[in-house]
Parts: structure tokens; C-alpha cells; sequence
């Protein structure tokens, strides 16, 4: 009987770690108060101070989905807690917070980073370099993107 629970808890957590094969993951990315990438309704937004947000559609294709997914995956990100905060050590001012929140099958996930600098303590280094690393590969297939060779640039100022 031992054996068999051992088994079955052992099975559990190696399947909830791999992807779900065409597993799509809703994933939108908010940078500050100035632009948000929603990769389910594949929409870029940029605000503005006094005027309605611009929006550029976007298309991603089967490859790129998996590619996301895929690096979600290999960095780890699902194994971080559903909400997560992760500050750095830096007294930058202003402070200016990515939010990248992540629907998938099995769970939600909210997470919180301060990209402004790079200084993060020891027990969240690991995590914000993943983090950082995951969004800005997204970043970079979206901007790649011919429909964003003349993206539109937000007014907000960070003071």
C-alpha cells in the first residue's frame, strides 16, 4: 500500500511539471501603466495620458504558441506560487512593476517583478532572472511582429 501511494504521488508531481501537449496558455503582460500584451485576444495596447489606449492586433502562430509554452515550461514558471512578488534590492526611483498574469490548465498565476534594475536577494534571483527571462522572450516574438514595426509609444511619464 505504501508503495502504491508513494507511486501515485511520485506520477502526480512529474505529470503536473510537464506541459500539456497543445496546452495554449493565456498569458497578458502588463508594463506598468503603459502597455499590455495580451497574447489570448493577441492585442498590444499602449495608454496614454489624456487620450483612449492604441491598439495593434497581432497574429501568433501554432509554432509560436507551443515556443511560449514550451519556455514556460522549461524556465520553470509554472512551479512558482500563484501569486508571486518578486522586488528588487534597488532604490531606483520610480519603481516600475511588470505583471505577467498566466492562465493554463491546472492553475492561475500572477506575478509581479521590478525590472528596473537587476539587483535581487539571494532567494529570488533564480526566480526574477526566469521571470525576466520569460517575458522578454515574449517581448521579443511580439515585436517582431511586422504589424508592430511602427508600434505607437505611450506619453506616461515615470517620475
Amino acid at each position: 500500500m505504501r508503495m502504491q501511494t508513494l507511486l501515485y504521488f511520485l506520477f502526480i508531481s512529474c505529470h503536473s511539471a510537464n506541459p500539456i501537449e497543445n496546452e495554449r496558455l493565456n498569458i497578458v503582460i502588463k508594463y506598468g501603466q503603459s502597455y499590455k500584451i495580451d497574447l489570448p485576444n493577441k492585442v498590444y495596447e499602449v495608454y496614454y495620458l489624456s487620450k483612449p489606449p492604441s491598439i495593434v492586433k497581432f497574429n501568433l502562430t501554432d509554432y509560436e504558441n507551443n515556443l511560449i509554452t514550451g519556455k514556460y515550461y522549461s524556465l520553470r514558471i509554472n512551479r512558482l506560487s500563484k501569486i508571486t512578488d518578486l522586488k528588487n534590492n534597488c532604490n531606483d526611483m520610480p519603481k516600475v512593476f511588470t505583471e505577467v498574469e498566466v492562465k493554463s490548465i491546472r492553475k492561475d498565476q500572477v506575478i509581479k517583478i521590478e525590472e528596473t534594475c537587476e539587483k535581487y536577494d539571494l532567494l529570488n534571483r533564480s526566480k526574477a532572472n526566469r521571470v525576466r527571462e520569460f517575458v522578454q522572450f515574449i517581448r521579443d516574438i511580439i515585436e517582431s511582429k511586422t504589424e508592430l514595426n511602427q508600434k505607437p509609444v505611450s506619453d506616461i511619464p515615470y517620475i
